[in-house]
């Protein structure tokens, strides 16, 4: 009897030891369970302090003044090739506007309050017709009135794009809540540096030690080389016409004279860099032919801009 005790006890001893350790792994469990929340806790908390940390080091450009400034982008339509043309947010916040010949002035702008919404990429039906995926990034649509026409475009880069996105969206955020004419500044966190300003490639430096570097390339590329000259002298001779129609009156008295003005300045001083990159061969010339491209472009929208302003002469109490 006394041994069937003795076992039985032996049994509860073991039972109670199993618990005591039983229990003691749970609280093992529950002290790293624990231990591991306050990690994954200050990882977040650190995740979320990098993550502000780096967005306050972003790069931010100020959208409403590159669109007012404006930018060479390539139009879509329905009929025709797509052609380039100036667009640019006017003065008091109020329409996006753009130049051509072919149309009336009137019939070249689209005011903010008509904007329905902002398409990134090519959705479009438009787009859809001659769609190019190399271009897509760089591409958006603004869908604008009651019958939700669109106006489709393709920027010089996906940066560029992004400005004109974020920034108009930031108009139309402005403009639902009674503000649009208020808005000075509208700062969005992309990294843009637009290549029609001067200096984009700083390499006007005679010193600069990329002087002749590329001579070589230059050198076993003649033909390319006399393309691109013959296409600036021509841009130059172009823009010397440009600066004639800007010094009219009716452009003067627009209020785009200064805009004006500030974009002749800037194309003269690269025109300059051009030149000198050609003589001294100081970028590729891949680079140099693209730049040149460019400012060839840039010329025609600006010389089609002037002659519609001075074919308006009521233009500068349109808008």
């Amino acid at each position: 009897m006394e041994d069937e005790k003795e076992l039985l006890n032996k049994k509860n001893d073991i039972k109670t030891a199993n618990v005591d350790t039983n229990n003691n792994d749970n609280n093992s469990k529950q002290i790293d369970k624990n231990n591991q929340n306050k990690e994954d806790i200050s990882k977040n908390s650190q995740n979320k302090k990098n993550e502000f940390e780096n967005k306050q080091r972003r790069p931010k450009t100020d959208a409403v003044a590159e669109m007012k400034r404006g930018a060479t982008m390539l139009k879509y339509g329905r009929h025709g090739l797509p052609h380039f043309r100036r667009f640019q947010l006017s003065s008091d916040n109020t329409k996006l506007l753009w130049y051509s010949q072919k149309k009336r002035i009137q019939d070249t702008n689209i005011t903010i309050s008509d904007i329905r919404d902002i398409l990134e990429g090519q959705q479009t039906e438009i787009f859809k017709q001659c769609s190019q995926r190399s271009l897509v990034k760089a591409s958006f649509s603004i869908v604008h009135g009651s019958k939700l026409k669109t106006l489709d475009v393709v920027a010089k880069s996906h940066e560029e794009a992004q400005v004109w996105i974020k920034g108009l969206k930031g108009l139309l955020k402005a403009r639902d809540h009674g503000k649009l004419q208020d808005v000075v500044q509208i700062f969005v966190d992309v990294n843009y540096t637009d290549m029609t300003k001067p200096r984009y490639r700083q390499t006007r430096n005679a010193d600069s030690p990329n002087k002749n570097e590329h001579a070589q390339e230059y050198n076993a590329h003649p033909d390319l080389v006399e393309l691109i000259d013959h296409t600036l002298k021509q841009s130059r001779k172009a823009f010397k016409e440009i600066e004639k129609i800007a010094q009219t009156e009716t452009v003067q008295k627009s209020q785009e004279y200064d805009n004006i003005s500030t974009l002749i300045s800037e194309i003269e001083q690269r025109f300059e860099d051009l030149e000198f990159s050609l003589v001294h061969q100081t970028i590729e010339l891949v680079e140099l032919k693209r730049d040149v491209w460019a400012i060839k472009v840039d010329v025609q929208v600006l010389d089609e801009k002037l002659k519609v302003l001075a074919a308006n002469k009521s233009f500068f109490g349109l808008f």
